[in-house]
């Protein structure tokens, strides 16, 4: 399958395409390149800034329907974002019961729970690591748990494309909209476009030391 068979076997929320279609400009021609929003749920393809439409997808000419439809997607493909809970206590007397059982009123499935009874200060937790290769074998089905970040992948695609163009933040951000959320519908602050340029910056200088900073600090939270 290639890569703009994957993409296209999801909607996309920035142009609302329906699967089977590539990407649409404001104007209604193919688009050049699919929208990041798209093609950031395909996991071999989350990293990318841009992925070229094919020439076959007759891009820069008037959208019509007709493109083949995708793959049909199998039926136990999770629909919504998979969520990990990690639970610990640190000494044999105190009990895991109160924490298992806020986590299930909070929808959480009790398979879904890792838990373990251990000291803050033994570096080995197993339930833990467990939870982690949990949280990575759903990101690797296309599943990221946690908030909705306020900056999309392809919102922040956006403001790169235009700054490079030579527009401020301040003249990108009217255009750029929180898609979910509380704040839903509203446009970012410019601190949080800010805050996501900074770590972008920081992930192309520094892949592995961002990577071990979100770690160290995933085992401070469970820690505490």
């Amino acid at each position: 399958m290639s890569d703009a068979d994957e993409i296209e076997r999801h909607p996309c929320p920035r142009c609302l395409v329906e699967p089977g279609s590539p990407c649409r400009s404001r104007s209604g021609t193919v688009a050049g390149t699919y929208h990041t929003g798209r093609f950031a749920k395909v996991p071999r393809l989350a990293k990318l800034l841009r992925a070229p439409t094919p020439t076959d997808r007759v891009p820069e000419r008037l959208w019509r329907p007709g493109t083949p439809p995708p793959a049909p997607i199998p039926a136990d493909t999770p629909a919504t974002d998979i969520r990990v809970a990690y639970a610990r206590c640190s000494h044999l007397t105190q009990e895991l019961q109160s924490q298992l059982d806020a986590l299930a009123a909070h929808g959480i499935p009790r398979e879904k729970i890792f838990a373990e009874k251990v000291s803050t200060r033994v570096r080995v937790r197993p339930k833990f690591e467990a939870a982690l290769e949990g949280l990575n074998a759903a990101a690797r089905k296309g599943n990221h748990g946690g908030r909705p970040p306020v900056i999309t992948d392809d919102m922040l695609h956006t403001v790169l494309r235009r700054r490079a163009n030579g527009e401020s933040v301040g003249d990108i951000r009217p255009a750029l909209i929180i898609p979910t959320g509380k704040r839903k519908g509203q446009h970012p602050s410019l601190a949080s476009i800010y805050r996501a340029l900074a770590e972008h910056e920081k992930r192309q200088a520094y892949p592995e030391a961002v990577e071990q900073a979100h770690a160290d600090f995933a085992m401070l939270q469970a820690s505490t």
